[in-house]
């Protein structure tokens, strides 16, 4: 075994570098983790919150196309009403 003569100075010296590479592949690792962690994790939230506001903005637009179309058909109502009162109120005086 090569690691038995050694001196004990040299001993710790590899003890040492293989801790440092071992630390050193360790936050290798956690990097590159915490990238595509992040990476991922920020794709979900954008495609999430634009999902979620286009659905939104969805039922936004129908609700409001709804009372658009009531509130027009409404008045469309009330016209013809009125225009029907002015008619017979009319054909009333000839």
């Amino acid at each position: 075994m090569a690691f038995a003569r050694l001196s004990p100075a040299a001993g710790f010296a590899v003890f040492f570098a293989g801790a440092g590479l071992t630390a050193f592949s360790a936050g290798l690792a956690a990097a590159f983790f915490v990238a595509v962690f992040t990476a991922f994790f920020s794709a979900f939230l954008m495609a999430f919150f634009t999902a979620f506001f286009a659905g939104f903005l969805g039922g936004v637009a129908m609700v409001a196309s709804s009372w658009v179309k009531t509130n027009v058909c409404r008045q469309q109502k009330t016209q013809a009403r009125f225009l029907r009162l002015a008619l017979n109120h009319r054909a009333k005086k000839i």
